[in-house]
């Protein structure tokens, strides 16, 4: 009788756990889809109707939507500026979690602005701030109800890593990708289970939601694609390239940011004035490096080759400068989704460099172009490889680890502390 209390404590413990998170996860996961159903629509519709059709006026629009954010930013509150991410990895590592509820509608609202008008960026970054501040405020609101269910402090912190889990599970029709990536990105060379397990059942309820509110259809129809060793190589080359594309982003967008800080303008006029970059960048490049980016996305991973290799090295080096600037100079939205947007431009480049011609080979220097940047830029090459498997299936598993892992390694030394060096600036990260 002894030997078996232990064990039934155990079975308790595991039980209550089981139980908290649960609840926590369902309390946090319906909002979190709501909130990427809201921001994925709203962005569409905003970019649709001022951006659709050809004009004049076109670009123009990144600077109007940036000297709305610019408002945004000085009369209500400076922490919707840039990408979001970086702020979040500061609440969770000094701050137990802690993100005021307002960061919640506020960011959004500045990211349909900053994204609806024509600045580009992703919405990776902006949902996991918001989602963020989503699963810190459900957490502390259950913290005062502990007849209910309860809450240690540290599991504040947790919860703030579920809303983010849950943000992107959604976002991404990716539930287990979308729950390392809330972990993976707070720290250089770990993942913490404590983290990574309640982010899991946040991020598939909050997926599955989204799911049944919208549809379960995945991103591609993936072409068939047969491993050689001669596309382990061409994937090598494209994460060897990667890892330098990498640290070529993450530097100028560091100097980028620096020189917003430092400039002479107010703080209201420091989007609009990247907005005015990006669209001189829109106007010699071409509209579709504006905004999100998802019909740039599908078209270089589905059929990049059609577009000729100048005018793909052309996108990838434009949708990377704008990103650079919206970002930067503090208009709201997120680098992932254009990072993951340029990898697969930079896979179709070399797809056209080496002449490969069959659609599955392309499409695999294309996840090895995505995975390698994820690695490179984010400091989440395991995020990246799970994600690809996700999307585009187990066959393009060994162009994604060689891409994600050579890339990795070239340019873990000069990104691991852009995403934990974080000063609170208006115009910061």
């Amino acid at each position: 009788m002894n030997q078996q209390q232990p064990l039934l404590q155990q079975y308790r413990r595991a039980w209550e756990y089981l139980v908290k998170w649960s609840i926590i996860s369902v309390s946090i996961a319906i909002p979190a889809a709501l909130s990427v159903w809201a921001l994925r629509t709203f962005v569409d519709i905003l970019f649709m109707r001022l951006c659709g059709k050809a004009s004049a006026l076109l670009f123009f629009m990144p600077a109007v939507g940036g000297l709305v954010v610019g408002l945004i930013l000085y009369r209500i509150d400076h922490r919707v500026s840039g990408e979001g991410v970086p702020r979040y990895v500061k609440a969770v590592l000094e701050n137990n979690g802690a993100i005021p509820f307002r960061i919640w509608p506020l960011k959004i609202l500045a990211t349909i602005t900053s994204l609806g008008f024509g600045g580009s960026g992703g919405l990776v970054g902006p949902l996991a701030y918001a989602g963020g501040a989503l699963g810190s405020s459900v957490g502390r609101a259950l913290k005062k109800l502990p007849f209910l269910l309860p809450l240690q402090q540290s599991d504040l912190k947790v919860a703030t890593v579920c809303g983010v889990g849950a943000a992107l599970g959604a976002l991404l029709k990716a539930p287990v990708a979308g729950a390392i990536l809330a972990g993976e990105i707070l720290y250089t060379a770990s993942l913490s289970y404590r983290d990574l397990f309640p982010a899991m059942l946040a991020s598939a309820c909050s997926y599955l939601v989204y799911c049944f509110a919208t549809d379960f259809k995945s991103f591609f129809d993936v072409a068939p694609f047969a491993n050689s060793p001669q596309m382990v190589g061409y994937s090598a080359l494209v994460g060897l390239a990667g890892g330098f594309v990498g640290i070529l982003f993450v530097q100028t967008l560091r100097v980028v940011r620096h020189g917003f800080d430092r400039c002479f303008l107010p703080i209201v006029l420091r989007p609009a004035a990247g907005g005015v970059i990006v669209g001189i960048l829109a106007w010699l490049v071409g509209r579709e490096i504006m905004s999100v980016g998802r019909p740039l996305f599908h078209v270089a991973v589905t059929g990049g080759e059609i577009l000729g290799l100048r005018l793909l090295a052309l996108l990838l080096v434009g949708k990377m400068l704008a990103t650079i600037f919206t970002v930067g100079s503090g208009g709201s939205g997120g680098v992932t989704f254009p990072i993951m947007v340029s990898g697969t431009l930079l896979g179709a480049v070399w797809s056209a460099i080496l002449r490969v011609s069959d659609p599955g080979s392309q499409m695999a220097l294309s996840v090895a172009g995505f995975c390698a940047l994820m690695g490179a830029v984010l400091n989440a090459p395991i995020a990246g490889i799970v994600l690809a498997l996700e999307m585009f299936g187990p066959q393009y598993a060994i162009p994604a680890i060689v891409g994600a892992v050579v890339a990795f390694q070239i340019a873990r030394p000069h990104v691991v502390f852009e995403y934990l060096e974080r000063e609170d600036k208006p115009s910061s990260l």
